[in-house]
């Protein structure tokens, strides 16, 4: 699962560079959520696989990450099917030139994708709090 997400996070960088140079903006901040949700998958399965998530991460943590990522995972869903309507109604074809909607749609997929992998995470996170309250009783 790393190099897809490794991937995924070098395709965003670049993706906001690009997209800014071209003033894509809609690619922009497409690219910066899938760069954010890319860095917070990397950071809890870094911690996860060190044991030091129930250090360094609280249980209140993992659950605003668990809520953040199942709304933003919807939302990027929604944005990614607006963009798509955007670039059918305006007849555009897949050019990497500005103003390009379907470019802007590809990041708000991605990141739509890794938004439901990181609430699926959390919920196994949330589940080794709970394994650690049982065996302390």
């Amino acid at each position: 699962r790393f190099i897809p997400l490794v991937a995924s996070f070098f395709f965003s960088l670049f993706g906001i560079f690009y997209s800014a140079w071209k003033q894509n903006f809609a690619a922009t901040y497409t690219s910066l959520y899938l760069e954010i949700i890319c860095v917070l998958l990397l950071r809890l399965h870094v911690l996860y696989m060190k044991n030091q998530l129930q250090q360094k991460a609280g249980r209140l943590t993992i659950k605003i990450i668990k809520i953040c990522g199942i709304v933003g995972a919807f939302a990027l869903l929604v944005v990614g099917g607006v963009l798509i309507y955007f670039a059918i109604s305006q007849k555009q074809d897949f050019h990497w030139e500005n103003k390009e909607w379907y470019v802007a749609a590809i990041p708000a997929f991605l990141g739509s994708f890794w938004s439901l992998i990181l609430f699926f995470d959390c919920i196994k996170f949330e589940a080794i709090y709970e394994q650690r309250y049982v065996n302390f009783n």
